[in-house]
């Protein structure tokens, strides 16, 4: 079942297998949770105990790698499978800066031919429910494709969201998928677990760890109330958060560690408690959950990029078992600051990563975006902005 990965190639570049979905379904409830902007190095034992335990109950992915820095692509990976040029969301929704009237905007939308896990499980007979609170997980860009219920509250804390859930009384065998934006900018400084520190820097990080510590404690809660442990729990993220790591705050137009390693936890029945170290693509995610219940054979897995298309620029990283090339840059695996760029030291590994990203490339080609023009309200340009998700 889940255990193909311990034999992962990470030099495999295609995948030509075809995925036939079977029946009967599993009786397995799917739990799928994504917490937006969350930085793996911030998940500790003071700032998130339950997830830790959450976490212990099952597979650590250890070496996991989001698609992107930004939610739109990296949750569409999650969604189908893809690389973001196999899908074709680059960008998601975007206001420009200039404006601060309601404005007409082109969204970023999922093809109509490319399915999704939420389609892929209806089809077999799982009840389909969907929750999310990051306005770019929008049913205008398709992430609404084969829920049966799905709700998009942007900005909305996840104890109120949480409620929907009650409204809903999911029917089994089902899917859930929440999308939790609680961690994103800006940071609500959450009691108790808030302190005022005396620097903004510091003052920053602590508002954004309280907001670590509310989520943490909301979602074990509703892991004792729904009996996850009973379910199949798969818990991750979509992308990090940078505070200067790099001379930036936010998730801006880089793929540095601080933004793309993510958390990867699965557990249920069945499931032994292990941590697995080879690298692993968020992609994979849509590919594991549908193996995990028998539902497809697993295919190879995908290449470990991430890949961002900003206003100006297009960036790509590629992650190994020993080395990240970002955006030209070369690091060890083992260097988790992402400080000491060995590019100039290694010029042959760092010749032969930039040759793969070609090949990866080519191979897997690139989808160009569809779009379709929105009209924004003033209040939801506001919104955008407020969020960074402006140009």
């Amino acid at each position: 079942m889940l255990l193909f990965l311990l034999s992962c190639n990470e030099n495999t570049v295609r995948n030509t297998s075809a995925e036939q979905p079977k029946k009967p379904v599993s009786k397995t409830n799917i739990v799928l949770v994504v917490i937006d902007t969350l930085r793996t190095d911030h998940i500790t034992e003071e700032v998130s105990p339950n997830l830790i335990k959450i976490a212990n109950f099952g597979m650590q992915y250890t070496n996991t790698w989001s698609t992107s820095s930004w939610t739109a692509p990296s949750t569409a990976s999650i969604a189908t499978g893809m690389l973001t040029n196999e899908h074709g969301i680059y960008r998601g929704m975007v206001a420009s800066a200039e404006q601060s009237t309601g404005q007409t905007v082109q969204l970023n939308t999922l093809s109509k031919d490319i399915p999704t896990l939420a389609e892929k499980l209806k089809a077999v007979g799982y009840h389909t429910y969907g929750l999310a609170s990051n306005v770019n997980i929008d049913k205008g860009i398709g992430f609404d494709r084969g829920f049966d219920e799905f709700v998009c509250a942007p900005e909305e804390h996840a104890h109120k969201l949480f409620e929907k859930i009650d409204e809903w009384k999911p029917k089994e065998p089902y899917f859930l998928y929440l999308h939790l934006n609680d961690i994103h900018s800006p940071y609500e400084p959450r009691a108790p677990w808030y302190q005022k520190k005396e620097s903004k820097h510091e003052d920053m990080i602590a508002a954004y760890n309280s907001e670590i510590s509310y989520l943490d404690n909301e979602l074990a809660k509703l892991y004792q109330k729904m009996k996850w442990e009973k379910n199949l729990l798969l818990v991750t993220a979509d992308h990090g958060e940078e505070f200067m790591d790099h001379g930036q705050y936010g998730h801006l137009e880089t793929l540095y560690r601080e933004l793309t390693h993510v958390i990867f936890w699965m557990s249920g029945p069945g499931i032994p408690q292990r941590k697995i170290n080879i690298p692993l693509s968020l992609a994979d995610t849509h590919h594991i959950l549908l193996n995990a219940v028998d539902i497809a054979k697993p295919p190879p897995p995908r290449p470990v990029v991430s890949h961002r298309v900003g206003k100006s620029k297009e960036i790509w990283s590629l992650t190994t078992r020993e080395w990240r090339w970002v955006h030209g840059e070369l690091y060890r695996i083992t260097d988790t600051q992402e400080k000491q760029n060995l590019a100039t030291q290694h010029p042959e590994i760092e010749e032969q990563l930039r040759n793969r990203i070609t090949a990866i490339q080519q191979n897997f080609g690139r989808k160009e975006p569809e779009f379709k023009n929105i009209s924004l309200k003033k209040d939801n340009v506001d919104l955008l902005k407020k969020l960074g998700y402006v140009e």
